[in-house]
């Protein structure tokens, strides 16, 4: 199932691009707390990355996550590059849980830690996006804050 390209201008939600080897309830978690995710649900791992191609292609997600597999492995960062998306892209720190260089330098706008507390994930997301994504985020969380039962710092 591919999502069609969705404008960011008119909606009530924040869209995330998940790294496409991830597996089906890290994306239910995302979508508990009301982020519309991009994230293809197929069985094997080599078509979840074809239809993450065609999602980045259609859609111009919010916000996404890298989740590296090895020191130059940044397929989510590659793709968005790929299709020109200004999408900040924050690094899941599970390769050797150091950065690999600045982050500036990797094309990343922020780091997250494994394993991954709520709290520390809105608030790196708030962190990395622009100036007039904010004011949405902010929107997105006073709507959805009873699920987070915390504020943003």
């Amino acid at each position: 199932m591919v999502m069609k390209f969705m404008g960011n201008d008119a909606k009530q939600t924040m869209i995330i691009l998940l790294p496409y080897y991830w597996w089906g309830y890290i994306p239910e978690l995302f979508e508990a707390y009301g982020f519309k995710t991009l994230w293809p649900d197929y069985e094997e791992v080599s078509q979840r990355r074809i239809e993450t191609e065609k999602l980045v292609m259609n859609n111009d997600p919010d916000l996404a996550i890298e989740w590296q597999w090895g020191p130059d492995d940044f397929p989510i960062r590659d793709l968005l590059r790929k299709y020109g998306r200004k999408t900040p892209v924050a690094l899941a720190m599970n390769w050797h849980r150091t950065l690999p260089g600045t982050l500036s330098k990797i094309g990343c706008a922020g780091c997250l830690n494994v394993p991954f507390r709520l709290r520390e994930i809105l608030s790196v997301f708030y962190k990395v996006l622009p100036q007039k994504k904010k004011r949405e985020f902010l929107r997105w969380h006073e709507t959805n804050k009873h699920r987070c039962l915390f504020r943003i710092k």
